[in-house]
């Protein structure tokens, strides 16, 4: 086997980043899609329904000077940059459906669901899953 490409997502359906190596975790490249974007049902969204997720870019940061993978920023044309915090919170505060799956989810804030509501032109939110959870 040879692998030509390595792209790890650290927001479901929006851009990824090229990499030249990754480290891994029990359930693949760690901090992979650790974010998604999720309807006010808290339904995931997927570039076949909002196609302008994939205007949206993003990057790793180095909080504070810690690990990189652990603070995410986003982008998109015409848009100040937002960053998101760090996807480790305890507890999820949130329900949201991915394909058949129902669980819990950390809520971004407000600032984040502005933002991305703004840039689709309907109300979204951005989540991540609750540490130690892992849907199968």
């Amino acid at each position: 086997m040879i692998l030509a490409a390595l792209h790890v997502y650290p927001v479901k359906s929006c851009r990824g980043i090229a990499v030249t190596s990754w480290p891994l975790d029990a359930f693949g490249l760690a901090g992979d899609r650790a974010w998604m974007v999720v309807d006010e049902h808290g339904r995931f969204l997927t570039q076949r329904e909002e196609p302008k997720l994939a205007l949206v870019a993003t990057r790793f940061v180095a909080p504070d000077g810690k690990d990189a993978r652990s603070g995410v920023v986003l982008s998109a044309p015409g848009r100040a940059e937002l960053r998101l915090p760090p996807a480790c919170a305890a507890e999820g505060d949130r329900e949201i459906e991915v394909w058949r799956h129902r669980g819990p989810a950390v809520d971004a804030g407000d600032e984040a669901a502005a933002w991305i509501s703004s840039h689709l032109g309907r109300p979204a939110r951005v989540v991540a899953l609750p540490r130690g959870h892992r849907r199968p």
